[in-house]
């Protein structure tokens, strides 16, 4: 993908792929409902955060999506050197186990899970490349154009103001340099 992570907050890394559907992959919480659309709501383009998960949005209508994830014990260093598009938002972990899962297929199984405690907060960083190439596919692409880094670690709220059904849709920033500047939601 784009190098391998030194940074000493790395606890567990892979590399695979994930089966885009309808032109998104899932994170879901472990005890999440199956269907995280119902509230699930995006402004920055990229991630799509719901109540029981978020969906990361895709230019690969179907397809494999090359995927690095990295859980970090801490924020990792922020790196958007060969990426399209990188942004970060949080989400709430029913119950402190956060998988990459394929809309068609389930569970990734090669790839790590974020194991946290039960009812608390992590962050989710992605970095994309390839997303305007993928599109250029009316269907299915026949091998992975799009590639993505996932990156997740637990780590508390960026405010106060908590609010369910869907309180990750209050803040997200958008990280690489050329995107819009931070807005509250």
């Amino acid at each position: 993908m784009n190098g391998e992570d030194t940074s000493t907050s790395l606890v567990r890394a892979a590399d695979g792929a994930v089966y885009a559907a309808n032109g998104f992959y899932e994170l879901l919480d472990y005890d999440g409902a199956p269907d995280i659309l119902a509230d699930a709501g995006v402004a920055n383009g990229l991630v799509a955060v719901g109540s029981t998960g978020a969906i990361v949005l895709t230019g690969t209508i179907f397809g494999p999506v090359a995927l690095r994830v990295e859980i970090h014990a801490a924020a990792p260093p922020i790196d958007v050197a060969g990426w399209e598009k990188v942004v970060e938002v949080e989400q709430y972990t029913p119950s402190g186990t956060v998988s990459v899962n394929a809309p068609t297929d389930g569970a990734v199984e090669d790839l790590p899970a974020l194991e946290t405690t039960a009812d608390s907060w992590y962050r989710i960083r992605v970095h994309a490349r390839g997303i305007e190439e993928a599109r250029n596919y009316a269907t299915t692409v026949p091998r992975p154009i799009e590639h993505h880094l996932v990156q997740l670690w637990p780590e508390a709220p960026q405010t106060d103001d908590i609010k369910f059904p869907n309180p990750a849709l209050r803040e997200y920033r958008h990280l690489h340099p050329t995107s819009p500047p931070s807005m509250p939601l």
